[in-house]
């Protein structure tokens, strides 16, 4: 089972969804993989886990989007 190492400040509780988990640093969100690597940078308000579509809902500026395991917006 992965472990986020404990540098953050918080992480979504359902843990790594797609091989990604949101975790939050220095009051932002963003994703890291099973190895620790931030491979989404923490720049979201709110940040969910990876559903089975392969989307996150993102807070971004306020407004909520959806993006992809790459950090793009998507539809």
């Amino acid at each position: 089972m992965p472990v986020i190492p404990f540098k953050y400040e918080d992480a979504d509780v359902n843990g790594f969804s797609g091989g990604l988990a949101p975790v939050k640093l220095n009051g932002k969100w963003g994703y890291v993989d099973t190895t620790g690597k931030e491979v989404i940078p923490f720049i979201y308000d709110l940040a969910y886990y990876f559903k089975k579509d392969g989307k996150a809902k993102v807070m971004l500026n306020g407004n909520w989007i959806y993006i992809d395991k790459t950090g793009k917006e998507m539809k």
